[in-house]
């Protein structure tokens, strides 16, 4: 039994497989964070362009009017 259990302490076969198993959760978890914090500053980005983008048309509206006399 001793020799048995002196044999699975020594045997690194199961290493490769399990070192690579967690490199690969660890990546896993790496792109999981990105994509989140990337999504989250682009949503930002795209709000707030967005409004932007809104008060330029309406202010370029407003003025088109009052250069044609609509603005009354």
């Amino acid at each position: 039994m001793v020799q048995v259990v002196r044999r699975f302490l020594r045997d690194e076969r199961g290493a490769t497989a399990i070192e690579y198993g967690l490199l690969g959760i660890l990546v896993g978890v790496g792109a999981i964070v990105a994509f989140t914090t990337l999504g989250d500053n682009l949503s930002l980005m795209f709000g707030t362009s967005e409004g932007g983008i809104s008060a330029a048309m309406q202010n370029s509206l407003t003025a088109n009017a009052e250069a044609m006399g609509g603005g009354q």
